[in-house]
């Protein structure tokens, strides 16, 4: 969904999903030459995810995701709200390109870990 977010600032659909209704952005976008592309990747997006439910379990009266795409639709306008505006291209916890060499602390502390070995206090 990150991806589809920050695409949709690329093809020009943010300011549909951010302003319209779920229930209609997708008519609006559809009509949109330049949206194309992003419309593609929407569709790959359900093709791989759509038969994912809003409902913390497996529920079989709740829509997936391809039968009724409103969930998609307001987490990519949420996020792409969020975080181009904030200048955020790549999703958290992923290392964006300028850094992507550097390695997080975390990172840094697990390979220490490995290198030691395992603990020897549980035994």
């Amino acid at each position: 969904m990150w991806n589809l977010a920050v695409q949709a600032e690329a093809a020009g659909v943010r300011k549909i999903l951010t302003e319209s209704e779920p229930e209609t952005a997708l008519d609006k976008i559809r009509e949109l030459p330049e949206a194309r592309g992003w419309l593609e990747r929407f569709q790959h997006f359900l093709d791989v995810y759509g038969n994912r439910v809003v409902a913390a379990h497996l529920d079989v009266t709740s829509p997936t995701w391809r039968e009724d795409p409103t969930p998609v639709l307001d987490t990519s306008a949420a996020t792409s709200t969020g975080s181009t505006a904030a200048g955020i291209t790549t999703p958290p916890g992923r290392p964006s390109s300028r850094n992507a060499t550097t390695p997080s602390p975390l990172t840094k502390r697990r390979c220490r870990r490995r290198r030691r070995g395992p603990s020897s206090s549980g035994s």
